[in-house]
């Protein structure tokens, strides 16, 4: 969805059109998605960009020059700790903005995972619970079936066993 509205900014920006016009697009399409936007022309000045954009958060500037340079799109997933423990991960991308073979921009897109992560962790959840359920059922039936295959034949064997050592062990009568 990120190259399909970095498509849309191109497009906007290949027209003749105001800049104002960029912006309101860009605004809009930060409520779609993406929380923050921002939109380099091939000098690097901003043309245009959401007010949650900040330079500090991925894709940085020197990223967004980086794509614009080299004309690569490079994303950037930004995670602390392990399987989605920790902070909300947060995903960025430097898509080049192309009219035919020249590079004209370049759009830096930002959005925040935390509906993946709080998704990840219900599901998280329902895992454990069927896991404890299903070793719960696994227990109970493990247990009816060595009680029943091992438990209670030994059980009997034992009784002989204590029958005979008594001497009033009589075969046939059990």
């Amino acid at each position: 969805s990120g190259l399909i509205l970095a498509g849309s900014i191109g497009e906007r920006l290949t027209a003749t059109s105001p800049k104002e016009d960029l912006q309101y697009l860009v605004n809009t399409l930060s409520q779609v998605g993406f929380e923050g936007i921002v939109v380099l022309n091939q000098r690097a000045e901003i043309l245009a960009a959401t007010p949650s954009w900040s330079p500090e958060k991925p894709p940085r500037r020197k990223d967004l020059e980086r794509a614009l340079r080299t004309g690569q799109t490079k994303s950037f997933l930004n995670r602390t700790g392990i399987l989605f423990f920790g902070s909300d991960p947060t995903l960025a991308l430097a898509v080049p903005l192309f009219k035919g073979p020249r590079t004209i921009g370049v759009v830096g897109l930002y959005s925040s995972l935390a509906d993946l992560r709080a998704s990840w962790v219900r599901t998280r959840w329902i895992i454990f619970l069927y896991l404890l359920l299903d070793t719960l059922v696994m227990v109970v039936f493990g247990t009816y079936l060595l009680s029943r295959r091992l438990v209670n034949p030994l059980a009997r064997m034992l009784d002989r066993f204590k029958a005979l050592a008594e001497e009033r062990y009589q075969p046939g009568l059990e």
